[in-house]
């Protein structure tokens, strides 16, 4: 079971968006394109990651489930 947890935190006067969504990376695989803020990926990316680390969702929507992964090098 995915954990699908969000909130938003004020900081300094910028909003950072915490989410606890990651699943086990050996059991899920990146599913492309898949969506994001009504944006449709093709690739890992770094939008939206705090800390610029590459990500994908493992579902069509992101938006709607909020399950992903860390995308490796």
């Amino acid at each position: 079971m995915v954990l699908n947890v969000g909130m938003f935190l004020m900081f300094t006067g910028a909003y950072v968006f915490l989410q606890v969504g990651h699943v086990n990376a050996d059991r899920a695989r990146c599913v492309f394109p898949f969506n994001y803020k009504n944006k449709l990926y093709d690739s890992c990316t770094s939008d939206g990651s705090f800390i610029r680390k590459a990500w994908c969702s493992v579902t069509a929507n992101y938006d709607k489930d909020g399950a992903w992964k860390n995308c490796f090098d």
